[in-house]
């Protein structure tokens, strides 16, 4: 696939682990790349696509995509549009998330980079894209269970603070009932309040009245997501997320993760590219 010039695009659906390594490869022989998330699992692994990413750029535009749809679905493509832009936000996200055994290949710090890596990544690119800003801080605290057969750190809350003044809160956990919706996303902001439940429901308050939504189909973007990616990657030579948010996002994982260590919040600082074609 890599040595074939008919072939302009490469999908990446492996493991985890192997992300990281096929995107460099792909875009070290000029490809576009969509891979599935996590994009990497370790911050070693993300110095080393940067630096692909970087160099692609200076032969021609080469586009990287990772597969976080929930920003395309159109639930929260209406979501944005109510919320006054240019204001800080905050924002309260929370998963109630099936148990994934702690023998899963998922927890393997190498190959899965366990459920804050491999999962949790989701919910903090939407609260990224709803602020319209970037992670400048990231604290995270988990549950104690006491229990072998559940990983404490599939239990987290994360708050984040956005370099614009926004503030999401990511409340995810194992340990809720699955009769519970999944997923509810309540965002506040400049007297208006939008809370999004389970893709399927949408409403937003503004001036005293409440407006509803309603699918009957869950719809988290997938096909939307697609279809700008490869639009964006035939027509202008890129994804429809810039790189810089999408090193951002993970970067903030990385952060929740050193945070829990260290029991302390963690700074973050901008990233951008330095090496664009012309």
């Amino acid at each position: 696939l890599l040595d074939d010039e008919s072939i302009d695009t490469i999908f990446i659906a492996t493991r985890h682990s192997t992300h990281a390594e096929f995107a460099t490869r792909a875009l070290e022989a000029g490809k576009h790349v969509f891979v599935e998330k996590p994009m990497v699992v370790t911050e070693d692994q993300l110095d080393a696509l940067q630096n692909a990413f970087e160099s692609a750029q200076r032969e021609r535009h080469t586009g990287l995509m990772v597969g976080l749809n929930r920003r395309f679905a159109p639930m929260v493509q209406e979501m944005r549009q109510a919320m006054p832009p240019g204001r800080p936000k905050q924002m309260i996200y929370r998963v109630n998330s099936g148990p994934i055994p702690t023998d899963s290949w998922l927890h393997y710090p190498e190959e899965g980079g366990g459920m804050l890596v491999g999962e949790m990544c989701h919910f903090i690119d939407l609260m990224q894209y709803i602020a319209g800003e970037r992670p400048a801080q990231v604290y995270a605290q988990s549950l104690t269970l006491g229990r072998d057969d559940l990983a404490d750190h599939d239990n987290l809350s994360i708050t984040i603070t956005f370099d614009g003044g926004s503030v999401g809160t990511l409340c995810y956990n194992t340990v809720g009932d699955s009769a519970a919706p999944k997923e509810r996303l309540e965002v506040y902001g400049q007297g208006t309040v939008a809370v999004l439940n389970d893709f399927r429901r949408l409403e937003i308050t503004q001036d005293g009245s409440t407006s509803t939504s309603r699918a009957w189909n869950q719809d988290k973007g997938q096909a939307n997501q697609v279809a700008d990616t490869i639009d964006g990657f035939c027509v202008q030579g890129r994804g429809p997320i810039s790189f810089e948010e999408l090193v951002a996002g993970m970067r903030a994982v990385f952060a929740a993760s050193a945070s829990l260590q260290e029991g302390r919040p963690v700074p973050l600082t901008p990233y951008e590219v330095k090496h664009v074609a012309p």
